[in-house]
Order: C-alpha cells, then sequence, then structure tokens
C-alpha cells in the first residue's frame, strides 16, 4: 500500500514534485509517500545519536537528561535537509569529535556540575562553523576549498581524526576498572578491553565490510534481513553479553518516569546557552579557530561522499533524479549550527551528512522497483522520524542508558577504520603518504593548530615549486638519479 495522495511525477527521469525554487519544500504524503522501512530502522539505530551523551556529560557537565533533550532536538532538526530539497541524511561531523573533546577540555572550569568554561569553548567553535558553512553557501565556494588544500594535507587531516578515534575509544586506562568490573567510558578509554564491547566490534565490521557479509546476504534472506539494519544487531548483541557477563550495569527505574519523555528545554538552555551563561571570549575564539578549519575539511569530505552515493542511486533508479547541491547542503548545515550555538553547544558539532544512514536508504532505494520504494524522499525523512520519535519514549531510552557507551563506542571505532582507510586511498605517491602521515600522527598527539601549521610546512618544503607530483614521486623512488624535478616557472 503507498502512503501518497500527492501527484505522480512525470515518466522518465524527473524530479519528485516539490513547492518552491532552490528550497524545494517537499511534505509527506502530499509530495511523496511514507516508507515504514526507514521509519523502522531509525527507530532500532536510536542507539547511534544517544551515544554522544555519555561524551557529552564527560566533556560538559551535562546531565542524561539534558544530553538526551540535545539529541532529540538535534535529530527532528535534520528533517530541515530533506524538507528543504537536500536529499543528504544529515549527521555530525563524527571524526571530529576526539579532537573537539580535547580543544574543550583546554577550557574546562575546575569543580563538578555544569562545566560553563567547556560550553563556552564549544559555543565560539560551533560558531565559527556557522559563519565557515553560511560563507560558503553564499559565496559559491564549497568546491574551491577542494582545490586549495593539497590532498596530502586533507588525508593527513583523515588519517589524524582515525587516529584521533582509534585511541579514544582503545586507550587502556587503569580508571576503566571500577569495583573489579570494566568500565567504558569516553573519556577514559576502553580501559581493560571488555568481551562484549570487543565481540560488537568485531561483529559491526564483519557485517559492514566483509566480502563474505556481502556474499551471505545474496544466499542468506535472513542474514540479509540482519544485515540491513547495521550495527543495531551487534549492539543489542553486545549489550545482552555485557549484562550477561557483569560488564554492563542493569538498566534500572525503567517504568519509574513514565512512557513519555518530555524534553527538559528549558533547564538545558538555561544551563548552556550564551545568552544565559555568558559569551565566549576572545582568546577562545581564537584558540577554535583550527579546529573549525579541521571540521571543515571533514566535513567538505563527507559532502563529496554524499555526492557519490547519491550518483549510485540516480545511476541505478532512471525514474527518479536525486539532485544534490553542495551550496544548499552548507546552507542547512551552517543554520543548525548556528541556531545549535546559540541555544545549546552541541559537542559532535552539525555536519552533512551520516554515512550509513545515507547509505541504508540509497541500497535500499536502487535495488528496488518504483511500486516497492517509490521516493527517495520518503526514506530519507522516514529514517529521521522513526529515530527522533522513538527516543520520546522514556522506557526505551532508560533500558539502553547502561550500554549508551557501547553505541559511542562502536561510531568512533567504525569512523576511525573509515578514515584510516580512505586516507590511506588518497594519496598515491610516497611524499603524500609521508606528508599525511606525519600531519595525521601530529593531529592525534598535539591537536589541530599544529597540525595544520606542520602539514602547510612539509608541504611547502616537498612539494611546493615542483612540476607535479609524478616528478615528485619520480624524484623519491626512481632509480636514475639525474631526474631531477624541474621548479615551475
Amino acid at each position: 500500500m503507498r502512503w501518497y495522495i500527492g501527484k505522480e511525477r512525470e515518466p522518465g527521469e524527473s524530479e519528485q514534485p516539490y513547492w518552491g525554487g532552490s528550497l524545494r519544500l517537499r511534505l509527506p504524503f502530499i509530495h511523496y509517500p511514507w516508507e515504514w522501512p526507514e521509519f523502522v530502522e531509525g527507530a532500532i539505530l536510536c542507539v547511534v545519536p544517544m551515544g554522544v551523551i555519555a561524551a557529552m556529560q564527560a566533556s560538559l557537565g551535562v546531565t542524561y537528561e539534558m544530553g538526551l533533550t540535545m539529541v532529540i532536538i538535534n535529530n527532528f532538526m535534520y528533517l530541515l535537509h530533506t524538507s528543504f530539497g537536500d536529499p543528504t541524511l544529515a549527521g555530525w561531523i563524527t571524526s571530529g569529535i576526539p579532537l573537539y573533546m580535547a580543544f574543550v577540555a583546554d577550557y574546562a572550569t575546575p569543580g563538578s556540575g555544569i562545566n560553563s568554561g567547556a560550553i563556552q569553548a564549544l559555543c565560539a567553535l560551533q560558531l565559527l562553523m556557522a559563519v565557515l558553512f553560511l560563507g560558503m553557501a553564499f559565496s559559491g565556494g564549497a568546491k574551491k576549498v577542494a582545490e586549495i588544500v593539497p590532498t596530502s594535507i586533507k588525508a593527513g587531516i583523515l588519517l589524524g581524526a582515525g587516529i584521533a578515534a582509534i585511541i579514544r575509544t582503545w586507550e587502556n586506562n587503569s580508571n576503566g576498572i571500577q569495583n573489579g568490573v570494566a568500565k567504558w567510558s569516553p573519556e577514559l578509554g576502553i580501559g581493560p578491553i571488555s568481551v562484549s564491547f570487543l565481540i560488537a566490534v568485531v561483529l559491526s565490521f564483519f557485517i559492514l565490510w566483509s566480502p563474505r557479509a556481502i556474499a551471505y546476504r545474496k544466499e542468506h534472506k535472513w542474514f540479509a534481513w540482519i544485515a540491513k539494519y547495521g550495527i543495531a544487531p551487534t549492539f543489542i548483541i553486545g549489550y545482552i553479553i555485557g549484562l550477561a557477563l557483569g560488564e554492563v550495569p542493569q538498566p534500572t527505574g525503567v517504568f519509574d518516569s513514565g512512557w513519555v519523555f518530555v524534553p527538559h528545554v528549558s533547564e538545558t538552555y538555561n544551563a548552556m546557552s550564551p545568552f544565559v551563561i555568558g559569551w565566549p571570549s576572545a582568546s577562545m575564539f581564537v584558540g577554535a579557530i583550527s579546529t573549525a578549519i579541521v571540521a571543515y575539511i571533514l566535513a567538505f569530505g563527507d559532502i563529496l561522499v554524499a555526492q557519490a552515493i547519491i550518483d549510485e542511486a540516480n545511476d541505478a533508479r532512471k525514474d527518479e533524479l536525486v539532485i544534490i547541491d553542495p551550496n544548499r547542503t552548507n546552507f542547512w548545515v551552517g543554520i543548525r549550527n548556528l541556531i545549535k550555538a546559540l541555544i545549546w553547544p552541541y559537542l559532535p558539532l552539525c555536519g552533512p551528512q551520516w554515512t550509513a544512514g545515507q547509505a541504508l536508504v540509497v541500497n535500499r532505494f536502487k535495488n528496488s522497483k518504483p511500486e516497492e520504494f517509490y521516493s527517495y524522499w520518503g526514506g530519507a525523512t522516514g529514517m529521521y522520524w522513526g529515530m527522533a520519535s522513538i527516543m520520546l519514549v522514556y522506557p526505551i531510552v532508560l533500558a539502553v542508558k547502561p550500554a549508551l557507551p557501547y553505541g559511542f563506542g562502536l561510531t568512533m571505532a567504525i569512523q576511525g577504520y573509515l578514515c584510516t582507510y580512505l586516507a590511506m586511498e588518497m594519496v598515491t605517491t610516497n611524499i603524500e603518504r609521508g606528508i599525511a602521515g606525519m600531519t595525521g600522527g601530529i593531529l592525534a598527539t598535539r591537536g589541530a593548530t599544529w597540525a595544520l601549521l606542520m602539514g602547510v610546512l612539509f608541504y611547502l618544503a616537498l612539494v611546493w615549486g615542483t612540476t607535479g607530483k609524478k616528478k615528485s614521486d619520480r624524484l623519491q623512488e626512481e632509480e636514475t638519479p639525474e631526474e631531477n624535478v624541474t621548479p615551475e616557472k
């Protein structure tokens, strides 16, 4: 049954109907059919965005209820993209989360409770992100960024973010033991490696990337059904094993607070908004510049990935044309960062794409017939309607609360894997690999400022002024010493 009363699109390759101009307003049931599979998938995968609550508690000192409030409102705001013509399933700037945590830690104020210093620093960073995204949207300069930043530095930033994510996830810290039980927390690292988390990570990697898993999907319907839900099944398996082994505390008070969670909007605003706690200092804005630049470059990489994924959908389905405009994407990401900075700064920042969710929707869309999955927009919006709505059901969020660090840990481990192999894929010469490795290592150990500075210096010293990467590579690798690199005139 198609949940749709709107106008059918024109035969052949054409866009789904919409209202307006460049900001194409599309509403469910009126401009596209409702897709229940994506709604259900989003509800199951609510554990992924909830996983960042533990990191916000550690870095900003917020309560669990405040963190949940921010996550719910953030997920509803993702719908700005798919409701106004941008096909990206928006998300965090995930690969830089360890960098943001390190940045705000430099401004943390001593004591317990709400950490106003860290929140103000995060506000400065997010305001700068809003300026960058909106500036790119109105100037149309998004493509110029890819041309200006050398490949070796972009790869180094991606590699450093991946290494930082891996370190944050797997760092061994003796404080990870509490009362003889392994306790995972984002600020301590994994501590002693827990069996349940290890199983969850390995199973996640198997489902997402193993060639055997791809073959199993084609051979076994039951495995294909499980695999389409991504890391949600592996989270559940890890959670159950953790409960059985005592590595995860038992959930308590699941039904003590009623069935519906009412977001703590007023409490969160009063504790975090710069209009209430004060604006960031000039030194915070200056200190945030390098981290903001790195975050934007990481986000721009997500935009490039989103374009490639949408292109796959258009190649597979000639009956519907899905248009992605980087300027429109930058506009809505900038608007979200601006709103968040002013009401309550959000630790993972606002980015252009949740890659896993984007892949889930596109894969079903391109492998379905129009009568099975009529319009891309139904799945793209259904995913976040399901995810945001289910988090309002309080017993569910309280039941998974003890294992939320698992969700965050899985996200960081997957991000580390993705970033590292994508970075290695970008570089093609030994000099590029060396610059990327040095930049990435410095980023993971000393932060964004030193990484950008040294990356630029390495590039100027080793690449700038040569005729191109091919001759530069020959200078490094060819046996004939007389083959020198000729400076550009």
